[in-house]
């Protein structure tokens, strides 16, 4: 039973419970003005070399705190400043860093593989541009060719067309003319 009774006058005491506005906000302005101040003195303290009396046991040390003379008491009050971390970069830098990068990387990469595409495009085109140059004359001779064919087949229709009228002419004369002589 000592031990408890030891232990319990050694250990800390507990912050006393802030007030409750009607709204159910807590009112803490005196406990931060506390916190302020007991700060300020350990501050002060570090600074000037001061050493300060050891904890009691059974109080956790935390890292980087100046030993205290009297009972220390825990707060649940935030801390004023956002925790530093070993980060010093913004969350946003690293998405952009990641999309600059990859972006040359694509270009890197992907300007190469475009070159080749393009010439092997234009290789094939080539080679329709030298066999369309290659057959160019033989189609220009074909079409000379045509248009003499077209032109002796007129004439061959005309000459057919004018024997078919003398023929014609001729065989109608023959009647017109053997008829006088009878009588």
């Amino acid at each position: 039973m000592q031990a408890q009774g030891t232990a319990k006058s050694g250990s800390a005491q507990l912050p006393p419970i802030p007030q409750m506005d009607k709204a159910g906000q807590p009112v803490a302005q005196d406990a931060r003005q506390a916190v302020r101040e007991a700060v300020r003195a350990e501050v002060q303290a570090a600074v000037a070399g001061v050493p300060q009396a050891p904890q009691a046991p059974g109080t956790p040390k935390i890292a980087g705190q100046a030993p205290s003379s009297g009972p220390t008491t825990t707060s649940t009050q935030p801390a004023p400043f956002p925790p530093v971390s070993n980060n010093d970069i913004p969350d946003q830098v690293v998405p952009m860093l990641g999309i600059i990068f990859g972006t040359v990387m694509v270009m890197v990469l992907g300007f190469p593989i475009v070159r080749v595409l393009a010439r092997r495009f234009d290789r094939n085109t080539d080679k329709l541009k030298s066999g369309a140059s290659e057959i160019t004359p033989q189609l220009r001779q074909l079409q000379d060719s045509v248009d003499a064919m077209a032109i002796e087949i007129e004439r061959i229709s005309e000459a057919q067309r004018f024997t078919a009228k003398l023929l014609s002419e001729r065989s109608a004369a023959p009647s017109a003319i053997e008829a006088p002589k009878q009588g």
